[in-house]
């Protein structure tokens, strides 16, 4: 059932009262206002050169198309009005060229006029992400886009595209990481196991700054023989049979944390968190050291 959209959508759906924006066409109504709705050519319509949905599936586009050939268009595109009397693709890729195999002489039309291509952009990203099966990486490249082109914050990009700040965080993040989003689209690693990978990877990137803060990556690894390389306050819980084959771990250990707090200051939180954390370990290995000497 198609829905009319109201003022108070509309400006919901774009967060710049702009009445008439294409993501409001996908929201519940109320107040029912009227949208100039009009019929084109759609090989009058010239692509969006900044169209988010860069992926379409091959199976869903012969079911769309299939769909359009006996229903028709039921939701209209949105073009934008170009200076020189042409249009241009807001948002409809896919039913644009459904159109385009299928020969139809006019498709209808939602005709926008903007006066900044930033409204352009989060326009065909609002759709976009609002209709289903927009791919992992075509939804990460959009939000970064309004993140590099415009400098807008993840909260801005969630408000406006009604998803959460996590949502949006994990998409952006992802691309930091090609190798694994690679196999996130590939099928041989979950959207939890990706995230998983990535929070391993800022992990043991944050403790390397900090084993380079404190000038001894290896010391507490080398004496104890662990296999955490890289970082002063190593995980390692080592229990010495012996207290002078533990007194070097120790010494060093001490060193460590004196070192650090010397450097706390030019630490970001993430660094002092992890710093704490690894800390933490290492006095309780030595409790354990020293409950299995108390008796001596």
């Amino acid at each position: 059932m198609n829905r009319r959209p109201t003022r108070q959508t509309l400006r919901q759906a774009t967060g710049m009262n702009r009445p008439g924006g294409v993501s409001a066409l996908f929201e519940d109504t109320t107040e029912p206002i009227n949208l100039p709705v009009t019929e084109l050519n759609p090989r009058d319509i010239l692509p969006n050169p900044n169209q988010p949905r860069k992926y379409s599936d091959p199976a869903e586009q012969a079911e769309l198309e299939a769909d359009i050939a006996q229903r028709g268009i039921l939701q209209p595109l949105a073009v934008e009005r170009l200076l020189d009397g042409g249009f241009q693709l807001v948002a409809g890729e896919r039913r644009r060229a459904a159109a385009l195999k299928l020969r139809l002489a006019s498709v209808p039309v939602l005709v926008r006029e903007y006066t900044n291509r930033e409204d352009v952009d989060v326009d065909a990203i609002a759709e976009n992400v609002q209709r289903a099966n927009m791919r992992f990486d075509d939804e990460a490249g959009a939000f970064k886009h309004l993140l590099d082109a415009y400098g807008w914050s993840v909260d801005r990009i969630a408000e406006q595209v009604h998803k959460t700040n996590e949502y949006v965080r994990i998409r952006v993040v992802s691309l930091e990481h090609p190798d694994l989003l690679d196999e996130l689209l590939s099928g041989s690693m979950t959207q939890p196991e990706m995230m998983a990978a990535i929070a391993e990877r800022n992990r043991e990137t944050r403790e390397q700054r900090i084993a380079a803060a404190t000038g001894k990556p290896n010391d507490l690894e080398s004496s104890s023989g662990g296999s955490n390389a890289g970082h002063p306050l190593a995980r390692q819980r080592p229990a010495p049979r012996r207290p002078h084959s533990g007194y070097r771990t120790w010494s060093n250990a001490k060193a460590t944390a004196q070192k650090l707090l010397e450097v706390r200051d030019r630490m970001d939180i993430d660094e002092r968190r992890e710093a704490r954390r690894q800390a933490l370990e290492v006095r309780e290995a030595m409790d354990q050291f020293l409950d299995a000497f108390k008796d001596e």
